[in-house]
């Protein structure tokens, strides 16, 4: 249903016109009691103010009679002592607090005091020299009258009021003091004697006027008037600002003057009353309850009215959706049958399954789909009766397709009685009442009888591959018992697979070997990560041993929980017997090694000791007996001397190609640069004489390596192209680096007589020359170490030549680990 505007407006209209009234009235409420609390507020705060004002002038009064008390005595006794005064005084003051002085000053000067504890410094003290008292003294001669000053600090602390009376005497004569106060005098009769002085502590007269310290903190309270001016004195308690804020006021009389109080309630004049709050929150809550309740009252009719259409229209779509839907399934073929069995709907999926149209079905009876012996036999009436007897029918079977073919699937016949959907048939015996029709879901079968017979199929050539694979293949559970073996393993332990089932894996092993698969289960059971490549022992039927070769996968559920295992294994007994056989050969090749290596040892340490001597004497023979014999002689013995030195040099360097594998090379770097300048430097003498060029590169690597040896290797390979230089050019050799991938490629470089390709690998076996002794002599083992030592390295040893023009020896050795080819060291000087 589309929703109107107005809809959502009216329910907000009556709640903002309900709220709106409920909120006028609490307004009209709220002004009402504000101006009453008001009211309240001015007549407390005005009784209170009264009542203060009435017991700060009792309490005045009551102390200030006391100055009257001391000017009756003076009357009495003009002649009174220090000790008698007190003792009057402290009489007089007895019960009554807050004094904290009474004194009498005779001609102005203090004669008297009490209590003169603390006191003493101020007797003999002239009031009239005093510049500060002065006025206040002569005021109160001239005018013979009360003088109340203060409040005034007090040198001791805190505030008071000091009262003043003269002390006149019925004595015609006149003192010296009332001389110096002629002017303007009015005085009566009688002489002045001085003054009767009280002081009165003015923190007590306010406490108990419950100015201070006292009340119940509801009114606020201030006093202005210091010295009897009245509202236009000064403000000596509380805020001087309070005056401004329309206080009751109210004056304090005193003997010479006033005081003015000012009184206001605590925060000043409140416009509302103290429950305002709680009204308007107990207001807003009424405003908006009555406004819930108007926007509910106006909003349900409308809902209500807006829901059942909506119901409508849904019930409406809902149908158009079934409909849809029932037209968009092309896997079961569904329709209506009338109550009389002809058809009444016919979807897209019946029309994919069945091959007639619905304008070729509609009204026919649903006996077209039975094949002929079906149909006459009276299956599709018996279908019905039992869907009608039992509200669902359903049953496999053969059906008839438009083209004549025939299909197997599974029909569905369900009764659709009144007061119950389509497809919502009763159970069986469910109600009396007769059909209004049926509801009919067809699903062909073909695909599954296709998806089954390819499994079968598939299971058929697994069990196929199985059994001819070299493996046995095997399943188990999570504790390693086996669900399933292939017949293979008949072969391999001479058990049955059935023998086998339920059994332990690890049963069948070597117990060390069960122990670690064991684990290895476990492991793999937690992680869910396969396995490969295990190598473990098993005991055959028969009681021999079968070294096994397997690998295998976690089988999980859909919540990754593993419950099994899946794998392979293979027997490796006949690899198992050739890799003993292997490892035992090479034991014995490397102990032959290590004999063969000692005996060159030895031997090269025990020929030299003969072949020194040999050296020796034949040397000695030829230098004493030379030209006594003839010259044959010379001869032969020229021959033993010379044989015997190159016997030395072989012993020597067979010694030396036999000790270049007795140790791992060193992990240090080797400073190959280093190398060739120490092997350069041996030869710079020959170079400058034979007129040789020497060219170095301008950098060389650092590799792992000894140092020595390399050095062996560039001095070797620099004597044999000088050796073997041309007769008929200047020699040049030069020596090359440069980066290939991972390693670094050294070449030394002449331009000599050149090698013959087919004499390549010759060069590099012990003792092997192309050359006689007596053209070139040499022992031919140089090349030998050279390729030995760079193998040692790891590293790789080769030659191009070409005869007449030179050849280039070729180094390979692998980089440092941090090497990047970027760190040379140079060589030029």
């Amino acid at each position: 249903m589309r929703r109107r505007p107005s809809d959502g407006l009216l329910p907000l209209i009556a709640a903002g016109l309900v709220i709106s009234m409920v909120l006028g009235g609490l307004l009209l409420i709220d002004g009402v009691e504000g101006g009453r609390y008001r009211e309240q507020s001015f007549a407390v705060t005005t009784q209170q103010a009264a009542a203060v004002r009435a017991r700060v002038e009792q309490s005045l009064n009551a102390r200030l009679f006391l100055v009257r008390s001391l000017v009756a005595m003076v009357r009495g006794n003009p002649e009174l002592t220090q000790g008698e005064f007190e003792e009057v005084a402290a009489a007089a003051a007895e019960g009554i607090s807050g004094v904290r002085g009474l004194a009498l000053a005779r001609n102005a000067i203090a004669t008297h005091f009490f209590p003169l504890a603390g006191n003493e410094q101020a007797i003999g003290h002239d009031l009239l020299a005093d510049p500060n008292r002065r006025g206040a003294i002569l005021e109160v001669i001239d005018r013979r009258r009360f003088l109340l000053q203060g409040p005034l600090p007090l040198l001791q602390g805190g505030e008071a009021v000091i009262g003043r009376l003269p002390v006149v005497l019925p004595d015609p004569g006149t003192p010296v003091v009332a001389r110096e106060a002629t002017s303007g005098s009015s005085a009566g009769s009688g002489r002045v004697w001085g003054l009767a002085v009280i002081i009165i502590d003015v923190e007590t007269i306010l406490r108990e006027a419950g100015v201070v310290g006292g009340g119940d903190g509801a009114v606020e309270f201030a006093l202005r008037g210091r010295d009897g001016l009245g509202a236009s004195g000064d403000v000596f308690l509380g805020r001087a600002g309070l005056f401004g804020e329309a206080p009751v006021l109210a004056d304090i009389t005193l003997p010479n003057g006033s005081w003015q109080l000012g009184a206001l309630p605590q925060g000043g004049w409140s416009r509302q009353s103290p429950h305002a709050t709680t009204l308007r929150l107990l207001g807003v809550a009424l405003a908006a309850a009555c406004g819930f309740a108007a926007w509910r009252l106006v909003r349900d009719p409308i809902c209500l009215r807006r829901d059942v259409a909506a119901a409508r229209e849904s019930v409406l779509v809902s149908e158009r959706r079934q409909s849809m839907l029932v037209e968009s399934v092309e896997d079961y073929a569904i329709y209506m049958l009338g109550a009389n069995g002809a058809v009444a709907s016919w979807n897209n999926g019946a029309f994919r399954i069945m091959g007639h149209s619905t304008e070729e079905v509609m009204g026919r009876s649903h006996a077209l789909f039975y094949p002929p012996d079906a149909a006459q036999a009276g299956l599709p009436e018996s279908e019905l009766a039992a869907a009608r007897r039992r509200g669902r029918h359903s049953v496999e079977r053969w059906h008839l397709r438009k083209d004549g073919t025939r299909f197997l699937g599974v029909t569905t016949i369900a009764a659709i009685r009144p007061g119950e959907g389509a497809g919502g048939g009763a159970g069986e015996g469910s109600g009396d009442a007769q059909p209004l029709g049926f509801s009919v879901v067809t699903h062909d079968l073909t695909q599954r009888i296709q998806i089954e017979s390819s499994l079968r199929e598939s299971n058929r050539r697994f069990h196929d591959i199985v059994g001819v694979a070299g493996e046995f293949i095997w399943e188990s559970d999570a504790k390693g018992r086996y669900t399933f073996v292939s017949e293979r393993v008949l072969d391999v332990l001479g058990h049955s697979p059935a023998e086998l089932l339920h059994c332990a894996m690890v049963d069948l092993m070597v117990p060390e070997d069960g122990v670690r698969v064991a684990a290895l289960l476990r492991d793999h059971a937690s992680t869910g990560r396969p396995f490969r490549h295990e190598e473990f022992r098993c005991l055959g039927k028969d009681g021999g041993m079968v070294w096994l070769w397997g690998s295998g996968i976690p089988v999980s559920r859909a919540d990754g929980e593993v419950i099994g295992f899946r794998g392979v294994a293979q027997d490796i007994s006949d690899q198992k017997l050739i890799e003993n056989r292997l490892r035992r050969t090479v034991e014995k090749l490397e102990r032959s090694n290590v004999e063969l290596t000692r005996f060159a040892e030895v031997a090269a340490h025990d020929l030299q000791e003969p072949l020194r001597i040999m050296v020796s004497y034949a040397d000695l023979l030829s230098r004493r007996y030379a030209g006594r014999m003839d010259k044959d002689a010379d001869d032969f013995l020229g021959f033993i001397v010379d044989s015997s030195v190159r016997m030395k040099s072989l012993i020597q360097d067979l010694l030396r190609y036999s000790l270049i594998e007795r140790s791992d090379p060193p992990a240090s770097l080797a400073d190959i640069g280093a190398c060739i300048r120490e092997a350069a430097a041996e030869f710079k003498d020959i170079v400058h004489a034979i007129g040789a060029r020497l060219e170095l590169p301008d950098w060389a690597p650092q590799v792992p390596g000894d140092v020595r040896q390399f050095t062996e290797v560039f001095r070797n390979l620099l004597a044999n192209a000088i050796e073997y230089r041309s007769p008929d050019r200047d020699l040049v050799i030069t020596v090359a680096v440069k980066p290939i991938g991972a390693a670094w490629e050294l070449s030394v470089t002449d331009n000599g007589i050149g090698i013959e390709h087919q004499y390549y690998h010759r060069i590099f076996v012990v003792f092997e020359r192309l050359h006689t002794q007596r053209t070139h002599p040499g022992t031919g083992i140089g090349l030998a170490i050279c390729k030995k030592i760079v193998e040692r390295h790891g590293g790789t040893m080769s030659v191009t030549s070409d005869p007449g023009i030179g050849s280039t020896f070729f180094l390979t050795l692998p980089a440092a680990a941090a090497d990047e080819h970027g760190a040379p060291v140079a060589l030029a000087e």
